[in-house]
């Protein structure tokens, strides 16, 4: 990063519209995976919720699926 902020000087503003808020929260200048992934995970959680048009069933802990195949399918 700190490469790129030689040649970019808004860094921290282009960053954001890769829902990078804060270079420092999200750990890019400790090189912090762990908290880099925690932060852009709520991040991308959060813009989701925006964009979901949100149905009966979301409204449940966890989808009933049905399988559509028996093992005979496979065999």
């Amino acid at each position: 990063m700190k490469a790129f902020v030689r040649k970019n000087h808004n860094i921290a503003e282009t960053m954001k519209s890769h829902l990078i808020e804060d270079l420092e929260a999200f750990g890019i200048w400790n090189d912090d995976y762990e908290i880099f992934l925690k932060k852009r995970a709520k991040a991308v959680s959060r813009e989701l919720k925006k964009r979901i048009i949100e149905q009966e069933i979301d409204k449940t802990a966890a989808a009933e699926l049905q399988d559509e195949y028996t093992e005979e399918t496979y065999l």
